[in-house]
């Protein structure tokens, strides 16, 4: 009885915060560019790649959690240039990633009129390469556990968003955030490069529904 008593309380405790917040949640599209420039005295690197996702996310107020996937579109783009006048520029568009993505973002929102609110937005995202191709092949079982790693992100998230009711409990939600990825690639930390941190800056909208 005691033992029931003290769960009944639990549930209490943690249902009570969370009945007094706007709940909701959704699905949204989004779009990004990320690029990684290093640079080696006058010489500078850039490669480049664009995403789309596909995304879910359940939001509580001041806290935003999100899971999807994204998948690269246009293959790999490489600059490249000698500080000295000579540079190249290529795309391989045979190049292929998909990531698993992980985000925990806060919020803070203020309304703005009757149906809009607008909110900062601030917090991590994972992504988890789940794929990386080359003309159809996988390329991640000739690469080093290095390699391997640079594959994957850990990003700072700062942005913006807004929802934007249509109609009861429906409403519009479109994104603005800036990723930097906390670690550096193994390539530049071997070469003592500077740079060499994964930058991304992406953009959304999608659908949710309050409770």
């Amino acid at each position: 009885m005691k033992k029931l008593i003290f769960v009944f309380l639990l549930v209490a405790l943690i249902a009570t915060p969370l009945a007094a917040l706007d709940l909701s949640a959704g699905g949204d599209f989004s779009f990004a560019h990320a690029w990684n420039t290093a640079k080696i005295e006058k010489a500078k690197a850039t490669a480049s790649m664009n995403f789309f996702g596909i995304n879910g996310f359940f939001d509580a107020e001041y806290v935003r959690a999100g899971l999807g996937l994204n998948f690269s579109v246009g293959g790999l783009a490489l600059k490249a240039n000698d500080g000295e006048g000579n540079s190249v520029s290529e795309t391989d568009s045979k190049v292929s990633n998909t990531n698993f993505r992980l985000s925990v973002l806060g919020k803070y929102p203020f309304t703005i009129a009757e149906i809009v609110k607008l909110y900062p937005l601030a917090g991590l995202e994972f992504d988890f390469n789940v794929s990386a191709k080359n003309d159809g092949k996988d390329i991640k079982e000739h690469m080093s556990d290095d390699l391997k790693k640079d594959l994957n992100h850990t990003y700072l998230v700062l942005g913006a968003g807004a929802d934007i009711t249509v109609t009861g409990n429906l409403f519009v939600t479109p994104k603005a955030t800036f990723g930097f990825d906390l670690r550096q690639t193994s390539t530049a930390k071997e070469a003592k490069a500077k740079g060499g941190h994964t930058m991304k800056l992406e953009f959304g909208v999608g659908v949710g529904y309050k409770f």
